[in-house]
């Protein structure tokens, strides 16, 4: 499951480790940030601080929850100069001046900043059911495994992980220094594969604001379940589009906001 092996983004360093009463010089494992430049159609211009894996599908599902694009169809052209660490799309006509009326054209360095029109919602009222969990048994289990299949989190402490299930298994599984990437890079995984996003719990190690959650309302994701904590914002608009959102996803336990 972990996608972190192909990482050469690591350095050893020389560090001392000090305590009340000792002092040692030891080694340390340390990530190295990875700026990658996305030019889209030749005029909007983006940076991401990142891992150096998984870079399409990062960028797939940066576009598609960052509402730039409705599907994978709408990118008609994918180029990747690694030596440039730079990616070159073409996305359709019409997606493109949809994006470009509502963002200025400047560089922006970012691990997950939020350029959809505002909107909280996205389903429609009658696919708004109260969405049930069979198995929590499962959710928990899924929320240790994506913590504990990142070697490169045991490695360097550095990283986030995010992964999709369908059904109780976990299918997709990515890692990132920002919570945000990682989770885009997951849902852009299942987006270049053709998966319906309905039928997928979303589990991520990071916290979940009102930028975050708002992913989940693109890809029309019903369940989201974290390690970590959520905003009471976040919540709000977890309620407002039927997700059940789950919290300190950890042990035997979770907690259920919405």
């Amino acid at each position: 499951m972990d996608t972190t092996k192909n990482v050469t983004s690591v350095e050893i360093v020389k560090i001392s480790r000090e305590n009340v009463n000792d002092i040692q010089v030891k080694t340390d494992t340390v990530l190295k940030e990875y700026e990658l430049n996305m030019i889209i159609n030749n005029t909007i211009k983006r940076k991401f601080i990142c891992t150096n894996t998984s870079i399409k599908q990062l960028v797939y599902g940066h576009l598609f929850t960052q509402n730039y694009i409705e599907s994978a169809s709408d990118i008609l052209e994918f180029n990747y100069d690694e030596a440039k660490s730079s990616v070159y799309v073409i996305i359709a006509e019409e997606a493109f001046n949809k994006c470009k009326d509502r963002i200025d054209k400047v560089d922006i360095l970012t691990t997950g900043f939020l350029y959809n029109d505002g909107s909280n919602k996205n389903f429609d009222d009658n696919k708004k059911d109260e969405v049930k969990i069979n198995n929590f048994i499962a959710i928990m289990d899924n929320s240790k495994k994506i913590l504990e299949g990142n070697n490169l989190f045991t490695e360097t402490g550095c990283v986030h992980s995010a992964g999709l299930a369908f059904g109780d298994d976990i299918k997709y599984f990515e890692t990132d220094i920002g919570r945000h990437n990682a989770v885009d890079k997951t849902i852009g995984r299942a987006l270049i594969a053709g998966d319906n996003l309905k039928d997928a719990i979303l589990y991520t190690t990071g916290r979940i604001p009102t930028d975050m959650i708002k992913k989940a309302v693109r890809a029309s994701i019903r369940i989201v379940a974290t390690r970590a904590s959520v905003t009471y914002d976040a919540i709000k608009i977890a309620k407002e589009n039927g997700i059940k959102l789950i919290g300190f996803s950890r042990g035997e336990r979770v907690n259920i906001y919405s």
